[in-house]
Order: C-alpha cells, then sequence, then structure tokens
C-alpha cells in the first residue's frame, strides 16, 4: 500500500485584509520552509506557500483557508508533534488570534492509495469485474477494459464522503488524480499493475485538531484494506 498524496485543508470566514497581516502572521514559520511563494500577491485572494520538500510535504495558507498536502507515510503525520501539529495547527491557532477572526466553518481530507494485485494487465479490469460487480454486467457490455467505481454519501448538514476506486494501470494513473505527488519519483517503485484508491470526506466543524486528521486516515486506510483484501480474495 502506497499513499501517493493527500490532504487536510481547513475552511474558514473570509479574512479581508490577510494580504496585509500574512507576513507577520507566518514570519515564525518562514525560516522553517525550503521555500516559500506568494500567489496573487496583495490581492485579497492572496496565498502563502511553504515548501518543505525534504520532509514531503507543503502548507498553503490564504484568506479563507488553510491546506496541508503531502505524500509518503502518512502515518507519520498521525503522531504527536507531528507535522500537522507544528507547524500546521500551530499556523490554524496564529489565524484564530487575529482580531476579528470569525469563526472555522468545516474541514476536508483527501487521500489516494495505490497497492499492487498479483495479476497481468491484461487480466486485471477481468478481476474488477469478478470481485465487484455480478453477471449482470455482461447485459450492459462485455468489451470493457477499465472500470471506475464511484461511492457518495451526502448528509443534510452538507456532509459529504466521496470514494472512487479502479484497475490502476501505471504512474499515469497517479498524475490524473485530483490531488497529485508532489514528488512522484519518491515514492519508490509504483511500475506494478494494481488498485487505485482516492477518498475524501467533507464535514462541517468548527473545532479542528489532530484527532480530525487521525480518524480520517484510520477510516480511508481501513476502507482501502478491506478493499484489497476482497481483491485478493481466491
Amino acid at each position: 500500500m502506497i499513499n501517493t498524496a493527500f490532504q487536510f485543508e481547513i475552511r474558514f470566514t473570509k479574512i479581508l485584509d490577510f494580504s496585509e497581516i500574512s507576513r507577520s502572521l507566518l514570519a515564525p514559520f518562514v525560516k522553517l520552509a525550503s521555500d516559500v511563494s506568494v500567489d496573487k500577491q496583495n490581492s485579497t485572494e492572496e496565498m502563502t506557500i511553504l515548501k518543505f520538500d525534504e520532509d514531503n510535504y507543503l502548507i498553503m495558507v490564504s484568506w479563507d483557508r488553510l491546506v496541508l498536502r503531502g505524500q509518503g507515510e502518512i502515518k507519520t503525520f498521525v503522531k504527536k508533534k507531528s507535522y500537522v501539529e507544528i507547524p500546521f495547527l500551530k499556523i490554524l491557532d496564529r489565524i484564530k488570534s487575529i482580531e476579528g477572526f470569525g469563526n472555522i466553518k468545516s474541514f476536508l481530507f483527501a487521500t489516494t492509495y495505490v497497492a499492487k494485485l498479483d495479476t497481468s494487465l491484461d487480466n486485471l479490469p477481468k478481476l474488477f469485474k469478478s470481485k465487484i460487480f455480478n453477471d449482470d454486467l455482461e447485459d450492459i457490455s462485455s468489451e470493457f477494459s477499465d472500470y471506475a467505481i464511484v461511492m457518495l454519501e451526502k448528509k443534510e448538514s452538507g456532509d459529504l464522503t466521496e470514494i472512487r476506486f479502479g484497475p490502476y494501470l501505471n504512474p499515469t494513473d497517479i498524475m490524473n488524480r485530483t490531488i497529485v505527488p508532489l514528488n512522484i519519483n519518491r515514492l519508490g517503485d509504483i511500475e506494478f499493475t494494481g488498485v487505485i484508491f482516492e477518498y475524501k470526506n467533507f464535514l462541517k466543524s468548527n473545532e479542528i485538531n489532530l484527532d480530525n486528521f487521525s480518524k480520517e486516515e484510520e477510516k480511508s486506510t481501513k476502507i482501502f484494506s478491506d478493499l484489497c483484501k476482497k481483491l485478493r480474495k481466491k
């Protein structure tokens, strides 16, 4: 199981003067980053990007959201005093301390995994068909060479869970996802055939901490592990 990319995004009410206060707000964290860039500078939608190349993650800060994006061994981000807590959630604390700050509205957790399956490229679609679908699929067509399964759960509160998975053919599949790796060359051996899995969960919440990230990581990992077991079952 390889985590190719993940994103933890916290959304809050808009800070109209963000471009005026962002330098002082982020000053303690700039020295920790390997690189810093600014998009849409001096505009309402200015975004500061802090890159931490050696640790395979970056942080994006703008007037209405704080985003952590990374790749690789996601469980290292779950631990106490991990990069989720410091500097990511420390930046959130400083944002919340801004005079006139409104409130946190929601968060999004998204991640993508790939795993190898012991089957040939030609047989991969047949494996998915036999394990996931029933014989009625033949009534639609017997000529499919690929499959994509999408599962959605929408709640009246606005919460939304989305799961997508299908055959993994080659590294191009990884780069065609919504969230892509920061550096695909650091993922190790991904030249195999198997399964690719995307998980997204959007939740309304006004309190965010490490537990939110940890629970989503645990939930997504379990769903993917169960899927792999089903596909590998003889």
